[in-house]
């Protein structure tokens, strides 16, 4: 009898290499598990972040649009699409460097950009953009710059048609440069 409880004995319980084994596998399935939670992570973040440079190109180009129109409804019949692009503040965009746009409300402004736009700052109370600094205000990782190029397709000396480009560039939290580039056609419509 003790022969067969020392035979029964050996083949009961796991040896040390079964254990070991399933050790591995479950290792294995833990940390493609762990991978495939921070990939999502990850491109979530991503995904927010080119979210966000999408809605502050749009919004550049929309402010462009709505200055355009603004300048047209002030004086109707007498301004021209190409007095538009004449003002100085749709000039400095239509310098090599590109212009800056703090579309914020109370905030409107155009202005050159001399070399580099600045980096958008972030109003952690309001949760906007803009160019402003003080307690609430803190550094974004988001530059825009918008570019106006002017085209005359009449040949007649009046320019018709203006291509507007918003570029956002920014430094992706892996630290690589990103950027989203947006383009609209505006036109002279009241012509």
């Amino acid at each position: 009898m003790n022969n067969q409880n020392r035979q029964l004995n050996s083949h009961t319980g796991f040896s040390l290499i079964e254990t070991v084994v399933a050790i591995a596998i479950l290792l294995v399935v833990i940390s493609g598990i762990m991978n495939l939670v921070y990939q999502g992570a990850t491109s979530s973040q991503s995904q927010q972040e080119r979210i966000t440079a999408t809605y502050l190109a749009s919004e550049a180009i929309e402010f462009i649009r709505a200055d355009r129109d603004s300048y047209w409804l002030d004086d109707i019949g007498s301004n021209t699409f190409d007095g538009w692009l004449s003002k100085n503040d749709i000039t400095a965009c239509q310098s090599a460097d590109g212009c800056r746009i703090d579309a914020r409300v109370g905030g409107e402004e155009i202005a050159d950009c001399s070399g580099d736009c600045p980096v958008l700052e972030y109003n952690r109370n309001s949760k906007v953009y803009g160019y402003e600094s003080g307690i609430v205000w803190t550094s974004s990782r988001y530059r825009r710059t918008v570019e106006i190029e002017s085209l005359d397709h009449n040949n007649d000396g009046n320019d018709d048609e203006a291509i507007i480009t918003a570029t956002i560039t920014w430094q992706r939290s892996g630290g690589d440069m990103s950027s989203i580039i947006l383009q609209e056609s505006l036109t002279g419509w009241w012509r």
